[in-house]
């Protein structure tokens, strides 16, 4: 019977970035992967890492995610690409609301610019010309195409001679006792 530190199962992206933590303190990690790949909302979603919409706190853990990302790219291609978010405003009160949080990431010091309707149009020609009214762009924020990046974040993991992963692997029942967990 193996033994592992840490037993996940799902190979999507969370399982996955659990096992990357996991990893990097030094543990000896099992990911269980009940399809050859992951399906479902790691590889259906826009592939967006936007922390500016998020509260403060949370904000905080999404721009630490940006190193993250950053750091994996410098390993391999995992497609990330720095084009930054756009939040548009569209009548007076969306307007006030990117102000606000224009104000708000100004104070939890997180990049941000609000531009007027004509740098919208200017910067995004196919714009429809009635519909807005001014933008806050956050410069920091990337993308990837998550239907490579979790395969390119499996690969760098699978360099690590702690990790073990099981695709087409479907667990039915997990018995836990004690100090350990058993898979069957």
């Amino acid at each position: 019977m193996l033994k592992y530190d840490l037993l996940i199962i799902g190979g999507g992206v969370l399982g996955t970035f659990h096992a990357y933590h996991a990893l990097n303190k030094g543990l000896k990690v099992a990911l269980i992967e009940r399809n050859q790949k992951p399906q479902s909302a790691t590889v259906q979603n826009f592939g967006q890492i936007v922390p500016s919409g998020m509260n403060p706190k949370w904000q905080q853990y999404g721009r630490e995610s940006l190193q993250i990302y950053k750091d994996l790219q410098a390993k391999t291609d995992i497609t990330l690409r720095t084009l930054g978010s756009i939040y548009l405003a569209s009548d007076d009160d969306e307007l006030q609301l990117i102000e606000e949080m224009s104000y708000i990431n100004k104070l939890n010091e997180y990049e941000s610019y609000l531009l007027s309707a004509k740098e919208c149009y200017e910067r995004y020609p196919s714009l429809n010309q009635s519909y807005c009214k001014g933008g806050l762009f956050f410069p920091q924020e990337v993308s990837v195409n998550p239907r490579l990046m979790i395969h390119q974040v499996h690969k760098i993991l699978l360099e690590n001679p702690n990790f073990y992963f099981y695709p087409n692997t479907l667990v039915k029942e997990l018995d836990s006792g004690g100090n350990q967990c058993i898979a069957t």
